[in-house]
């Protein structure tokens, strides 16, 4: 299943390289932090990787053993957008973070993915966990670097959205353990909150 995941994986990140190879070293991260037979696991990602990975050098890069090329993908990776410097986009940014309704309402939802992974019990889990939090981490910072083009979040803000009821049962079931008075099953809250956000984004859309 890991050498499928990594296919999987790799033809991601060769559809659009300029966003999805963070994926490479969010999956490097989630993986060690499970820290079981997390070599093992890394290396079969890895392989399942490399046949996307190899078709992308020999069909899109031409040159592979020339140094001039990979340089160029590099100062493309280093500013990709040209004039403004990067620091001065990333002020720019954060600036203007409390402006933005999608940052806000995100980076709400991102805090209970992560209060949710304290209790996290399967290892499957856990990975995905590890994989959303660290990817969207990554695709912040690089969302930041740039001149606020909020796509770069796009792929952070589904994985947050496709894991969120997951995140809200779990919480709701730890404040019904707390709570055992309450009448109310806590399935009927998160599935309740969960309703609600969907109607809610389906207003907003």
């Amino acid at each position: 299943s890991n050498y499928w995941a990594g296919l999987l994986f790799g033809l991601a990140v060769v559809t659009k390289p300029s966003n999805f190879l963070l994926i490479v070293p969010a999956i490097a991260v989630a993986i060690y932090l499970n820290k079981d037979r997390s070599a093992s696991n890394l290396l079969r990602v890895t392989l399942g990787m490399l046949p996307a990975a190899v078709a992308w050098i020999i069909l899109v890069i031409g040159e592979p053993f020339n140094e001039s090329v990979w340089l160029s993908i590099g100062d493309f990776y280093k500013n990709p957008y040209g004039g403004a410097e990067t620091l001065s986009y990333v002020s720019d940014n954060l600036a203007n973070f409390f402006y933005s309704p999608t940052l806000i309402y995100f980076s709400i939802l991102f805090f209970i993915v992560c209060f949710a992974r304290y209790w996290v019990g399967e290892d499957d889990l856990k990975f995905f966990y590890n994989f959303t939090i660290v990817y969207t981490i990554f695709a912040f910072a690089y969302y930041l670097k740039s001149p606020g083009w909020l796509r770069y979040i796009l792929v952070a803000e589904i994985l947050i959205l496709y894991i969120l009821p997951s995140a809200l049962f779990i919480l709701f079931q730890k404040i019904g353990e707390h709570y055992q008075n309450l009448r109310i099953s806590y399935k009927y809250i998160a599935t309740a909150a969960v309703l609600f956000l969907f109607f809610t984004q389906l207003f907003h859309f």
